[in-house]
């Protein structure tokens, strides 16, 4: 079993522990300063105010995920001056439209690009591998240290290259020396915490983005499952459709194809329990009606088949079948209701098969044909009908 670490220990200072608040005070100051010109630069200060009520820019900055203290410091916005690393490279990435170096912002660049992008892309890089040394007790060793600030420092002074004359250059190389050798202060355990903060940030928001990236990519396979079974169900429709030719009276084609519309019905009696199902008579009283009376009645009462003249005497369930196709026959079979629609076109099959496949069939026939004087008459409950097509 670990033990716990001793709080002396991990508070000690060390030499190494100094060389990590070193590094850290180099990315972050060194970094803050100049993200900060590089941002000024691209949308000066005084135009700021104006582009962040900019909707595209609210927009962008929307997508970019920023915490509420980051939305504080833009909105009322007083310029700059309060804007941290993590917050200014949030920016650079989304409203000041960088394009990023060709190896994207998370690899390392090729050592011959030497773009402004690429030196951004480089800090980033190497704060994350200052910050791997955060779960080793916050030390860095003597070889690492000398490594990491060679690296920092040629990424500092190579976005400071891109902002002005060698003259900045120049000046960015002293204040890196002097970085090297100024006393620590208690101003640099907030370089580390800016560092970790900023480190998080970018992990979550990475994490974000797969997240709808994954979601992105669920929905893209349910509509290709969506379309694939479409156009099986097509297939199936046209295969139908020439196998069950009929003469379809008042039809503008001579051929069409029957599609059978079955319903059967499930009753409930104000005192039931159990319903009475295919035509099967409820226990009880002897005298109840069947399933197979109540479609019975629902045939006789709102599927007749009317000419085109008196269309409007129709029930709408019957209207809407009228609709799709020619309804050619209603049959009485045992347990069950047959409509025979004669449809014209692959197109009219298609259409109906989808709406029975959707619930929206069995919708319209649950809705428009078991009334309130069926279900008195029969002194139901409840009337549950189903369709299907075979």
């Amino acid at each position: 079993m670990a033990t716990a670490p001793d709080p002396d220990e991990v508070l000690r200072s060390t030499d190494g522990k100094d060389k990590f608040q070193r590094i850290s005070r180099l990315l972050i100051s060194g970094g803050t300063t100049l993200l900060r010109e590089v941002f000024d630069q691209i949308c000066p200060p005084v135009h700021l105010p104006l582009k962040l009520k900019d909707a595209t820019t609210k927009k962008q900055l929307k997508a970019a995920k920023l915490t509420k203290p980051q939305r504080n410091c833009l909105y009322p916005s007083p310029g700059t001056y309060d804007f941290d690393i993590t917050l200014l490279f949030a920016l650079l990435k989304t409203i000041c439209n960088l394009t990023p170096p060709s190896t994207g912002w998370d690899i390392l660049p090729a050592p011959t690009d030497h773009s402004l992008v690429a030196e951004l892309a480089r800090i980033k890089h190497y704060r994350n591998a200052v910050y791997g040394h955060v779960k080793g007790n916050m030390e860095i060793t003597d070889d690492e240290f000398l490594q990491l600030w060679e690296n920092v420092s040629q990424a500092l002074i190579g976005v400071a290259a891109n902002l002005g004359p060698t003259s900045k250059r120049n000046d960015w190389q002293t204040k890196i020396d002097k970085l090297l050798k100024d006393p620590l202060t208690a101003e640099d355990e907030r370089n580390v915490q800016e560092l970790q903060e900023w480190y998080k940030k970018d992990k979550d928001i990475k994490k974000s983005l797969d997240q709808l990236v994954d979601t992105t990519q669920k929905g893209k396979d349910s509509i290709e499952r969506m379309e694939k079974n479409f156009e099986e169900i097509k297939k199936c429709l046209s295969e139908l459709y020439e196998l069950r030719p009929i003469s379809c009276p008042n039809c503008t084609c001579t051929d069409a194809a029957i599609l059978p519309v079955k319903l059967s019905c499930e009753i409930y009696a104000h005192s039931d329990q159990q319903g009475d199902l295919c035509g099967m008579s409820v226990n009880g009283d002897a005298s109840r009606a069947t399933a197979q009376e109540v479609l019975n009645q629902i045939a006789k009462s709102y599927l007749q088949i009317v000419e085109s003249s008196t269309k409007k005497e129709c029930n709408e369930f019957m209207e809407y079948l009228t609709r799709m196709g020619k309804v050619l026959a209603v049959d009485v079979i045992k347990g069950s209701l047959m409509i025979k629609v004669g449809c014209q076109s692959v197109q009219i099959l298609s259409d109906l098969y989808i709406d029975f496949l959707t619930g929206h069939l069995n919708a319209l026939a649950q809705e428009h044909l078991v009334t309130e004087r069926v279900l008195t008459k029969f002194a139901l409950m409840e009337a549950k009908l189903t369709t299907n097509i075979s």
